[in-house]
């Protein structure tokens, strides 16, 4: 095996690592910027929200009581909403942008996310904003906390964090029916453990609605209602504990065909199983998992820290 294929490729989603860089000076003092403005409204978040009680009694001084009693709810309500809000939106900021220097080593990713990459950390960048489906981005990020410092070369607004994922490199387009080596099992040893995590809260969310639906649908006498006034619970974790006994038997099979098919040559895939038009697309067909999508890396492949992982590296020896 040549150096080139021992050497692992990192990413940040859809986005491949260029090597490590120096923080400018500019994008720096940007940043540290924004952590003062957000350490400003922090203070005044949480104290305004500490506050809040003296000044509804002073203006609440002198009126009847029962403008009073409105005055204390509000108080009550609203000072720990202000507070929660202040600390989740600025404070996330402030601390992880605490560490910001001129000179410090951060990791330029570069690239395109495809329409419809649905890994984490691409989900995460689209959903605040960070990259779009069309562009060219280049972001750079903190390789020791995952945070974004910088977006096209400015300083990002926003402490989004995620996760650096190193992968077996990408394979030729000649090249894909060839069976996994070493390093591509490790990586695949990681991914038949994170098909292990069940969903329990999708389970619980789902087991709710469907024992609402069938007390307000189906089971509409009177005995039902008192029984789901008291009982009902029994329906709603009973059917969520359904659902997780399906999760782990899918799971169970999946996992089971993929160590069947571990040591045979991947396969072609039909062009649904990838997002937009990247082709060729490989992986393997019985398990449902995506091993390459054109010059990306199968979505399942950049979850978990991909070969960072704790049983990928493990496996990886």
């Amino acid at each position: 095996m040549n150096g080139k294929r021992d050497q692992p490729t990192r990413w940040f989603g859809a986005l491949q690592s260029e090597g490590s860089t120096e923080l400018s000076t500019p994008i720096a003092e940007a940043l540290i910027t924004t952590r003062r403005f957000s350490l400003g409204r922090l203070v005044l978040g949480v104290g305004g929200s500490l506050a809040l009680p003296v000044v509804l009694g002073v203006v609440g001084f002198g009126l009847d009581v029962e403008a009073f009693k409105l005055l204390c709810f509000l108080a009550v309500f609203a000072g720990p909403i202000l507070a929660a809000t202040a600390l989740i939106k600025y404070g996330e900021i402030a601390w992880r942008y605490r560490g910001v220097r001129a000179g410090n080593t951060v990791e330029r990713f570069t690239g395109r996310a495809p329409l419809g990459f649905d890994d984490t950390i691409t989900k995460r960048l689209r959903k605040r904003k960070l990259i779009n489906d069309e562009g060219r981005h280049t972001l750079l990020v903190d390789p020791d906390s995952g945070v974004v410092l910088a977006v096209d070369d400015a300083a990002s607004q926003q402490a989004v964090r995620g996760t650096i994922t190193e992968t077996a490199p990408l394979r030729a387009a000649d090249d894909l029916q060839r069976p996994l080596d070493a390093l591509e099992r490790a990586e695949l040893a990681g991914v038949m453990h994170r098909m292990q995590k069940l969903p329990v809260g999708n389970s619980v969310a789902l087991g709710w609605v469907a024992a609402l639906i069938l007390r307000r649908y189906v089971w509409l006498s009177d005995g039902a209602a008192r029984w789901f006034g008291t009982r009902g619970w029994i329906i709603w974790f009973g059917i969520a504990a359904v659902l997780l006994v399906v999760a782990r038997l899918n799971a169970r099979r999946r996992i089971a065909d993929l160590r069947n098919e571990l040591h045979g040559p991947l396969h072609a895939l039909p062009a649904g199983d990838c997002p937009g038009s990247m082709q060729p697309i490989a992986g393997f067909p019985r398990s449902d998992v995506v091993w390459q999508c054109g010059a990306y890396p199968g979505p399942a492949r950049l979850e978990g820290g991909g070969l960072r992982g704790k049983v990928a590296h493990k496996a990886r020896g």
